[in-house]
This record gives structure tokens, sequence and C-alpha cells, in this order.
């Protein structure tokens, strides 16, 4: 028997605004924001506030493709820990500024929403990209091998 496995769903939203149009135009993807979806918690760094945690919402449903990777529930559970550690923490704006110049001034505890994803997914040993976090952008992380479409 194997052992049991949860979902670990990351969301990727497809955003109509201006902001979501100019991230997508410079990172060449249809996808403009990232977050985890651990049981009903919605986990994103959002500009300007940083970490947060909320309720999923039936947009989210709309606006987002659905991601998963397969884990254990050990994994799961220090996933989840690790998110609800660094509710608060900062948006990174300065890296944002790194899609434009290519320039790594990463400051540790800062996140902008794909970086986020994917030092959570590390932290529990999956790698979504071969690249550092700071480098990955939302539609990264949709070619990522290692997670399934949820159809």
């Amino acid at each position: 028997m194997s052992p049991p496995t949860h979902k670990v769903r990351i969301l990727l939203y497809r955003g109509h605004g201006l902001v979501s149009w100019l991230i997508r135009w410079q990172t060449r993807s249809q996808y403009s924001h990232a977050a985890f979806l651990l049981d009903s918690t919605v986990y994103e760094s959002v500009y300007p506030t940083g970490v947060r945690a909320r309720p999923v919402e039936p947009t989210d449903a709309f606006t987002t493709d659905w991601y998963y990777v397969e884990v254990s529930e050990d994994r799961y559970a220090e996933l989840k820990a690790w998110c609800e550690a660094r509710i608060g923490c900062k948006y990174d704006k300065v890296a944002i500024l790194r899609f434009l110049d290519r320039h790594h001034n990463h400051v540790n505890r800062k996140y902008f929403c794909s970086e986020y994803i994917e030092e959570g997914c590390e932290h529990i040993g999956v790698q979504l990209q071969r690249a550092p976090a700071w480098k990955i952008n939302p539609g990264h992380i949709g070619m990522s091998v290692a997670l399934t479409k949820e159809t």
C-alpha cells in the first residue's frame, strides 16, 4: 500500500488589468500571478502588501489555471507551515525590477509571487525549474514538467 499523498495546488492567474498586462507582456506569458492553494486557503505574495492568506473565492476558478504536484502528508504539512510562517513578509518590489534589468538584488524573506511559489516548492524538495527562484516568473511555473494541469 502506498503512503497517502496530498495535492499541492498552484494557481496561475490570467489577470486583465494594466499591471497584469505589463507582466504578461514583459515575461511573454499568459500568466501574471501565481499562488498556492492548500486546503481551502490561498497563499500568495501580492503588491504592495506582501504574503497573505485568504479563502479561495469562486472567481479563482474563472481567472486561473490550476496545476498540482502530489507530495506526502508530511511534505504537505511542511509546506503549509512554511506558508503560514511567511504571512506578513514584504512584497519584493525591488526584485520586480529584475524583470526589466536582469540584475539580482534578492533580499531574504521578501517575495514576489512566483519567487514565493518556487521557494516554497524547493523547501519541500520539489524543483519546478532549473533556475534560482528570483529568476522565475509565473509563465515559467506553468511550463514546469514537475506539475500536472488539472482539467
